[in-house]
């Protein structure tokens, strides 16, 4: 598929907006009395897991349709490799500098081990080896990579039959039901990050087969051109925003937001006018370098909330704050997008998948930091 679905980018947008301000609403840096509630954002992580899985499968399900060899795979985890690493590094490398100076004030750099910066610079600190997080919204992005190195296998068995994929969403959400019942969550049930466990895992895994499964049912149920998914889709919406104000299960919400995920593609009105805006679309276009730096500022702009309070109060210094914090993290993750993951990104894929002679590479190199925009993947988060 060689067009992008604007609403599934705006949707991973939104989730990183919510994700970055409940952070700032449940921050205990700077003692604040925290005036804004949040409830749930953290379960808009499982919309990344189930729209990764369904975004991979719209990009790549052709790739693999005719079976799995080793040159596509080493592609496929090349391509992903280049797609999540480079902006990962750079940002890494900003929360480092920051332990090293003590911005917070905290002596934070000796809690972390020799084990944990290996383990955190290999992407491998979520994998149930129980080593701390330096970026912390990271645990995510690296429990995510076993769905890479399992995903051609994965869509071959899925994406096979309707009975396949249907039976597919079952086991994942009995998976998702262990999880939340194995008492490990820290804010709510389904709020399992620590890599002390294969919960977290398994958490990534189970919304990422939910997503290949949607997109299959998706492809096959007529979904696509279906008059009635605006209604759908406003329909899972307002199950989402209902059960998380009447406080059922965060099943019940699990459910309503990848039901919403997988309606979001169908690019009804309400798709469109809800994710598929420009401001959305831009929030999704930064949106991972959003979800990664944004908690490498809360400590810092915490410490604006006691200096404006004598001025103007504290409930307007706190929301001000967070707005302003919020606008702060927005420009930071454009920066990062722009010379992280697109030159970065583009200049490495020079490099590997492109053995041309010297000057052509050069000249390639110079037009990328020059224009970055030209080869943007469509639809690939």
């Amino acid at each position: 598929m060689n067009r992008e679905l604007k609403p599934l980018t705006g949707i991973r947008g939104i989730a990183a907006l919510l994700i970055a301000a409940y952070h700032f609403t449940i921050t205990k840096a700077g003692n604040l009395e925290h005036l804004v509630s949040i409830e749930r954002a953290y379960l808009a992580v499982d919309a990344f897991f189930v729209l990764s899985g369904f975004v991979l499968a719209l990009s790549y399900a052709k790739s693999f349709s005719g079976g799995v060899s080793a040159k596509n795979y080493r592609n496929f985890l090349v391509k992903r490799f280049l797609r999540i690493y480079p902006a990962y590094f750079c940002i890494l490398l900003l929360y480092v500098a920051k332990l090293v100076v003590n911005v917070s004030g905290d002596g934070a750099l000796a809690q972390f081990s020799v084990r944990d910066f290996i383990s955190n610079f290999l992407m491998l600190n979520t994998w149930a080896i129980d080593a701390k997080t330096i970026i912390g919204p990271s645990w995510s992005v690296c429990v995510e990579i076993l769905c890479y190195f399992l995903f051609p296998g994965m869509i071959a068995i899925i994406a096979r039959t309707r009975v396949s994929a249907i039976a597919t969403i079952v086991i994942a959400l009995l998976g998702i039901i262990a999880v939340a019942l194995s008492g490990h969550g820290a804010a709510g049930e389904l709020d399992v990050v620590f890599g002390d466990t294969l919960y977290p895992v398994l958490r990534a895994v189970c919304g990422f087969w939910i997503g290949i499964a949607g997109y299959y049912l998706w492809t096959n149920t007529g979904l696509v051109t279906d008059t009635g998914s605006g209604a759908y889709l406003s329909l899972a919406l307002i199950g989402m925003v209902a059960s998380i104000a009447f406080g059922a299960s965060d099943l019940v919400v699990y459910v309503f937001i990848a039901a919403a995920v997988i309606l979001a593609a169908t690019q009804s009105e309400a798709s469109q006018t809800l994710f598929g805006n420009p401001v959305s679309h831009f929030l999704g276009k930064v949106s991972y370098s959003l979800y990664l730096i944004h908690t490498l500022l809360i400590s810092i702009f915490v410490k604006f909330v006691p200096l404006l309070t004598p001025k103007i109060g504290y409930a307007a210094a706190y929301i001000s704050t967070l707005l302003i914090y919020l606008a702060f993290s927005v420009v930071a993750a454009a920066v990062s997008y722009s010379l992280f993951e697109v030159r970065a990104r583009k200049l490495l894929e020079v490099l590997i998948f492109r053995p041309v002679p010297a000057a052509v590479a050069l000249t390639e190199i110079a037009a990328i930091i020059e224009n970055p925009a030209g080869a943007e993947p469509p639809v690939a988060p």
